[in-house]
This record gives C-alpha cells, sequence and structure tokens, in this order.
C-alpha cells in the first residue's frame, strides 16, 4: 500500500507542476492576462514556501518538492504578470503581509498551527482566482487545462493526505477540489465566447496596451 501512497504523491506532485505550465506559458506568449489575479498568484507563491518548511518539518518529502516546484513557477507568473500590469502596489503588499502572517503564525503556534493555516490560505488566495474568472466577462486569459490539472492534482493529494493522516493537505485537497470545479465550470460554460475572443486577440483586432477594455483584470 505504501509505494502505491508514494506514487500518488508523485503524480499529483508531477500534475501540479505540468499543470501549472501551460498558464505560464501562455501568458509568455500572448501576454494576456484577462481573468487573472496577481494577488492570488502572489500570495500562492509565498504559501507554496511556507508549504516547504512545514513539509520538511513533518518528513513529508514529495510534499516538498511539489511545493518548491510550484513555488518557482508561480514566482515567475507572479512576474509576468506584474510587469504587464506595471508592476501594482496593492496585490504586492498584500502578498507580502500574507508572508508576514504565515512567519508568525508558524513562530507563535509551531507546524501544528502552520498546518491549519495553510490549508486554509489555500482557500483563501484561490477566492481571487474564482472570482475573477467569474467577473471577467471574457477570461481569455486562463488556461482551462491548468484548472483541469488542478482538479486531478487534488484527488491524488486527498488519497496522499487520508493516507498519512494529515489534515493540512487533505484539507489542501478539498480546497482544490472546489477552487478546480469554479473556475473550469466558468471557462466550459463560456468557451465559444472564449474562443471567438481569442481569434480576435490572435488577429490584432483588438488594440495592445496596458489594460484595453477586453483585458481588464482583477489586481
Amino acid at each position: 500500500m505504501e509505494p502505491l501512497i508514494a506514487a500518488a504523491g508523485l503524480a499529483a506532485s508531477v500534475l501540479g507542476v505540468v499543470g501549472a505550465l501551460p498558464q505560464l506559458l501562455r501568458t509568455a506568449r500572448t501576454r494576456d492576462v484577462a481573468g487573472l489575479s496577481l494577488t492570488a498568484v502572489a500570495c500562492s507563491a509565498g504559501s507554496d514556501l511556507a508549504w516547504i518548511a512545514y513539509s520538511l518539518a513533518m518528513d513529508l518529502a514529495i510534499s516538498a518538492g511539489a511545493a518548491a516546484s510550484l513555488a518557482l513557477v508561480e514566482l515567475s507568473l507572479g512576474a509576468l504578470l506584474a510587469a504587464r500590469l506595471g508592476w501594482p502596489t496593492r496585490p504586492l503588499l498584500i502578498a507580502a503581509g500574507w508572508a508576514v502572517a504565515l512567519t508568525a503564525v508558524a513562530g507563535a503556534g509551531g507546524w501544528p498551527a502552520l498546518g491549519l493555516v495553510l490549508p486554509l490560505s489555500y482557500g483563501g488566495r484561490m477566492a481571487p482566482a474564482v472570482w475573477a474568472a467569474w467577473r471577467t466577462h471574457l477570461p481569455t486569459g486562463i488556461s482551462l487545462s491548468c484548472w483541469l490539472a488542478v482538479l486531478a492534482e487534488s484527488v491524488l493529494w486527498a488519497v496522499y493526505g487520508l493516507a498519512h493522516h494529515d489534515r493540512a493537505i487533505t484539507l489542501y485537497a478539498g480546497f482544490g477540489l472546489l477552487a478546480g470545479l469554479a473556475v473550469s465550470s466558468r471557462l466550459l460554460m463560456a468557451a465559444e465566447r472564449i474562443r471567438l475572443a481569442r481569434g480576435l486577440l490572435a488577429d490584432g483586432l483588438v488594440p495592445d496596451g496596458p489594460a484595453p477594455e477586453l483585458l481588464a483584470v482583477d489586481g
């Protein structure tokens, strides 16, 4: 049974990174940020750094490796978004404040407290991404494959977390399932409009700029 559980964790780790790459590559290629949230991405990177520390302390090497890989991808995506939006102050200050808060929690309550806050924070930091996806009329900048991967990854992390009796990872998986379902359903519901809008963008029929009307983004 243990090899199967380890395999589930490894598969979730690989899927998490592979699933996150399409969003990074799409944003780098098209510079289309409609529907993306810099706040969510920046806070995600900070939380993943905290996950590394927690996983190492709990002797969960697979989880630590996954968090390190995702942190690298999210930091790269955050830099692209920040540059595209002109390095707005508010989202970056929120992310910095969140990192300070996580450090304070770990210092005051130790690893058990951090293990409780981290999955709750995952749900909280996914909220801006879900909100941005549903608020944006044409969320052309969001990668559907990325969010479908979140769904699959969350199922695997649920198996891994339950097998190791780790509440933090299990709750993390639950919030991932909810967020993945919310964003994926939004993209599937608007799939035809998104396809047509992307065609206009590809043909250069929408003017370029930091935030044209079609590319309205959530900070």
